[in-house]
């Protein structure tokens, strides 16, 4: 097609025809050209991007991605991809062409969310965090190219976010805070209902999920299989989080006891929940009982990472813990590595006294 000049601003211009796409005709006008032949080039390269690929902006990319995944995964992950997309993408990049999304641009992007506050909830974005929204961003991305024709994924191209951002943001309660924080608790379902969260490790799901006969006194163990999830329309049971999810859990002898007589004097029958109590009370309890012992304040989630914490100082292994809670090795070395120090100076120290006593060292 040809280019036009613009004689009263002495520059060239460009007006061109494409399909967008859903497959309808569009026009395309570009202005401020200084000479024919850049008018020329960009009209050509223009044509050409389009023909391979569409010009979809990346809200409806989102919404037809979001259709499409709404079918294929847990209820929790669908919230958690349409949060992080919601929240952190689309304010960004909602009408902007998919195709015209740089990794130069995503770089900005991404360095502007680190440190920022977050949204919904206390705290500002984590590192952690913002790797998990573009982790969602780049399944949008790869499902522009399988579907609607993106050329490539520019979230391959994009650095990881800077170490000044990589510190790790990890609440928990050692030990001794929470008995400090325990005693404070008047409530026995409340007090049942941290300690088997301490103790247990269990995520909010599984524990919700908790019905009598998920309980073995044989080995005093619950067995967890499933998890509540919250969706829109109420309440729906799934499989645990993770593969690694489906597992036996062993409680100590005096919470056992505890939660089989609790299910007891509450007349809770085989397969109803145990625990039925709104998330919020929970929350509600555990900053009271921050402010009156004097401890920090926590989430729900953060007494798993406090039990965690717990049987890393009682010396279990990785391999151990990741058994107990549900994950994989990777999974808690990569969240948890930096609660091993002590453990770092046993090795350190071990490796010392057997070096000297074998004297290897060559002074």
């Amino acid at each position: 097609m040809p280019v036009y000049k613009d004689n009263e601003r002495n520059t060239w211009y460009v007006k061109c025809y494409y399909e967008d796409w859903n497959g309808q005709r569009k026009q395309k006008k570009k202005r401020g050209f200084t000479t024919k032949r850049e008018a020329k080039k960009w009209e050509d390269e223009f044509l050409v991007i389009h023909a391979h690929r569409p010009d979809i902006k990346m809200d409806k990319l989102i919404e037809e991605y979001m259709k499409d995944v709404s079918k294929k995964v847990r209820q929790g992950t669908y919230r958690a991809k349409e949060n992080c997309l919601n929240n952190y993408v689309l304010p960004y990049f909602k009408d902007v062409p998919a195709s015209e999304i740089s990794p130069e641009a995503l770089r900005v992007w991404q360095n502007n969310l680190c440190g920022k506050p977050k949204i919904k909830g206390t705290g500002t974005i984590s590192s952690q965090y913002i790797h998990l929204i573009k982790i969602h961003l780049s399944a949008v991305f790869t499902f522009g190219v399988k579907y609607f024709n993106l050329p490539s994924n520019p979230m391959f191209k994009v650095d990881k976010i800077e170490a000044e951002c990589d510190t790790p943001n990890l609440n928990f309660w050692e030990y001794n805070e929470f008995l400090k924080a325990i005693k404070y608790e008047d409530d026995i379902m409340y007090k049942l209902i941290i300690e088997t969260l301490f103790f247990s490790g269990m995520r909010i799901g599984e524990f919700y999920a908790l019905c009598p006969s998920d309980f073995c006194d044989a080995d005093q163990s619950v067995s967890i299989t499933k998890s509540l999830n919250y969706t829109k329309g109420g309440t729906a049971y799934g499989p645990p989080k993770s593969k690694n999810g489906t597992r036996k859990v062993t409680l100590p002898d005096f919470l056992y006891e505890d939660l089989k007589q609790y299910i007891y004097l509450n007349y809770i029958t085989e397969n109803d929940r145990i625990f039925t109590v709104n998330v919020l009370r929970i929350r509600e309890h555990l900053d009271i009982l921050a402010d009156k012992a004097s401890v920090p304040h926590i989430r729900i989630h953060d007494l798993r990472h406090s039990h965690v914490s717990y049987l890393i100082s009682l010396g279990f292994s990785i391999t151990e813990i990741a058994d107990r809670i549900g994950d994989t090795a990777k999974v808690v070395s990569d969240t948890y590595a930096h609660l091993y120090p002590e453990a770092r100076k046993v090795i350190a120290k071990t490796l010392s006294i057997k070096s000297k006593s074998d004297n290897l060292s060559v002074f």
